[in-house]
């Protein structure tokens, strides 16, 4: 009967107050001991928030709503992670993004491809800046990179591309995370091409006092054919580093007959791509 009469009260032209009370009866229904309600309720919540005049009273129960990610049934956790993704806006950016990729590693595989998707569209939709839309887009490719897109990458690199007084922060976080993980080929992507532009700021002092920095040439190279040489490095990850490996050439000028040698190294390689572009780049050399 109670759940009937807030039906009521959100289907009709009801005054503010009423949706408000309708609103808080159905967050206490989160924490009810039948799943059934518990599923109910988020559902519910979820089609309100159609309603403009609705949103803040549901924000209010954004914790109670976190509360049901760690709950026995997948549909609700399902349910409840739709409902937190809808609750985001610029204000509460920060906290809910930080709360869902806390939840991320151990998110049902299932609902995973999901959140990085959703993840990465928060931050591209209410990001309060460039550098924690970065810092984003760095965590998600950490906690779920197998689940990032081409498409996503793509993003990154346009992000990173317009952000110029970040260069230098952002080349060091991306050369510091790939050196801790090299099997995370969002993260080689990314990392590769940002090496390849911006490689100069790495020889500089650190950006930022949080992440000490130090890199020489020689290490530098050395992180890009490691990319090149494992075998869980995709074709579009080793292009990637063969090309800042070239562009790096003429910036590292100690390095550049290693570089070239390097290159050339992978001009009988068996992938045919990459031999091709490996040869493309030698005769460029000559």
């Amino acid at each position: 009967i109670l759940y009937e009469s807030v039906l009521c009260i959100m289907h009709i032209n009801s005054e503010t107050g009423l949706r408000v009370m309708a609103i808080n009866i159905l967050g206490k229904f989160l924490v009810n001991n039948d799943r059934n309600i518990r599923y109910v309720a988020l559902t519910t919540l979820l089609t309100t928030l159609q309603n403009a005049d609705c949103v803040d009273a549901v924000q209010r129960h954004r914790g109670t709503v976190l509360d049901c990610l760690r709950d026995s049934d997948l549909s609700i956790r399902r349910c409840a992670l739709s409902l937190a993704f809808a609750l985001i806006n610029e204000t509460n950016v920060k906290s809910l993004v930080k709360d869902l990729l806390a939840f991320l590693p151990q998110a049902d595989p299932e609902l995973k491809p999901y959140m990085a998707r959703e993840l990465l569209s928060a931050a591209d939709q209410f990001a309060p800046n460039r550098k924690w839309h970065f810092d984003t887009i760095l965590s998600v490719y950490s906690l779920g990179a197998a689940y990032v897109t081409l498409e996503a990458v793509a993003r990154a690199v346009q992000l990173i591309a317009n952000s110029g007084e970040l260069y230098a922060y952002i080349v060091q976080r991306l050369y510091l995370a790939l050196k801790e993980d090299t099997r995370s080929q969002p993260l080689a992507q990314l990392a590769a091409w940002s090496i390849g532009e911006y490689g100069q700021y790495l020889l500089g002092a650190a950006a930022d006092p949080e992440y000490p920095f130090a890199a020489t040439s020689t290490e530098i190279v050395d992180l890009l054919k490691t990319i090149l040489d494992s075998t869980l490095s995709q074709m579009f990850t080793r292009d990637m580093a063969l090309t800042a490996l070239m562009k790096l050439s003429s910036r590292f000028r100690d390095q550049t007959d290693r570089i070239r040698s390097l290159i050339a190294g992978y001009t009988n390689n068996v992938d045919v791509e990459l031999q091709q572009r490996s040869s493309e780049y030698s005769a460029i050399f000559t």
